[in-house]
């Protein structure tokens, strides 16, 4: 991974353990996740900066027989995510059980219950089911029950990141050592493999080849 900028903004954000997507479907909720949730000024601000530079841009070019003729240049434009802006800093990472077997009884979970949703009834429901056992279950609401809701600090650079040569969700990296503690305290490697980072969205279907071709300049791409 490159060096971090050496120069970053400092900000804070709230932790939250099992959160509900703010758009979309309760069928997007994804057990043993963590996320920070931040100020959606933080979001749109550095959205807004990106598609600036790179996004959509019209301008008149030349008037010939009375007809004006524009030329669009068509760019990046980012979707928010479901959660807004946030910080991952748990994705998915059960303690002991394959994650792929919670992905199952949790896609069998919301086929069998539609309607209302709680966290706890599915967690209640892997168990019974079998797809989490009873030590990966206590460990997580333990961990729950000491940070969730806790306010954090974290520094975020100022300059979007990306996969190199894929059309991925675009991103700020962040240092937060204590998000780094909590997953060490967790049993949890000090941190997962695409590191700390800001979600500011993803492309939108017509703007992700050029999304890819814009992660190969060399100041974007991990």
């Amino acid at each position: 991974m490159k060096k971090y900028a050496e120069i970053m903004l400092e900000s804070k954000g709230r932790i939250i353990f099992d959160p509900l997507p703010l758009m979309g479907s309760n069928e997007m909720f994804k057990p043993f996740w963590a996320i920070v949730i931040v100020s959606g000024d933080i979001g749109t601000y550095y959205q807004h900066l990106f598609e600036k530079e790179y996004g959509l841009d019209t301008w008149l070019s030349v008037k010939d027989e009375g007809v004006n003729y524009t030329n669009t240049h068509r760019g990046i434009r980012l979707q928010r995510p479901a959660w807004g802006a946030h910080i991952s800093f748990i994705r998915g990472e059960a303690f002991t059980v394959n994650y792929n077997s919670i992905t199952k009884g949790t896609k069998r979970y919301f086929k069998e219950n539609k309607g209302k949703f709680n966290a706890d009834d599915l967690y209640r429901y892997l168990f019974a089911h079998n797809y989490i056992n009873q030590e990966d279950l206590e460990r997580w609401f333990d961990l729950k029950k000491k940070w969730d809701k806790k306010i954090i600090s974290f520094n975020h650079e100022l300059t979007p990141n990306t996969v190199t040569n894929k059309s991925a969700h675009w991103w700020l990296r962040v240092q937060a050592e204590k998000l780094k503690d909590i997953r060490q305290e967790a049993g949890y490697k000090r941190e997962g493999y695409w590191g700390l980072h800001l979600t500011l969205g993803n492309p939108t279907p017509k703007r992700q080849e050029y999304s890819k071709k814009l992660s190969n300049y060399k100041q974007f791409g991990k």
